[in-house]
């Protein structure tokens, strides 16, 4: 969970990230993710959400509800080493 001046961001093991509006009346943003949101945050000028999973960083913008870029992670075993293999969909 984080909280700035005007909402409140929260990610659950439902799949879940949700931004509300402090008094808690309504969902003011909803999006669905392919397993537990475990970390959530505002960006420094309140305007961006990040939301993660195990291996996707999506980022929000808050007044357009839109995802604007969203950063894959992928671990493989190569040699006997592991490798992070990431991509960002603008």
């Amino acid at each position: 969970m984080a909280i700035n001046e005007t909402f409140c961001v929260t990610g659950s093991d439902d799949g879940f990230m949700r931004l509300w509006p402090l008094d808690f009346a309504h969902v003011y943003l909803e999006a669905e993710h392919e397993g537990p949101v475990t970390a959530v945050g505002f960006s420094a000028d309140g305007l961006k959400i990040v939301a993660g999973t195990a291996l996707v960083l999506d980022l929000w913008h808050i007044v357009l509800k839109k995802c604007y870029c969203m950063l894959f992670s992928k671990y493989v075993i190569e040699n006997g080493r592991f490798l992070n293999l990431s991509s960002c969909n603008l």
